[in-house]
């Protein structure tokens, strides 16, 4: 088993909780998860931590 073939599995046991049920291309379990994988949330402008100024360790001057 290649290392993207492993990781798609574990991906899938992540997802499922188990191994896939059949040994199948990995192109089509890859379909599999994207199809049954739950929709995100919309992204919206401002949410994530990379938006929020840091914190100067200093304190305020």
């Amino acid at each position: 088993m290649s290392r993207s073939e492993a990781e798609i599995e574990a991906l899938w046991v992540a997802v499922f909780g188990e191994p896939p049920p059949v040994k199948a291309d990995p192109g089509l379990l890859i379909d599999v998860l994207l199809r049954c994988s739950p929709p995100l949330p919309p992204y919206r402008i401002g949410d994530g931590a990379a938006d929020r100024p840091e914190e100067d360790p200093q304190g305020p001057e």
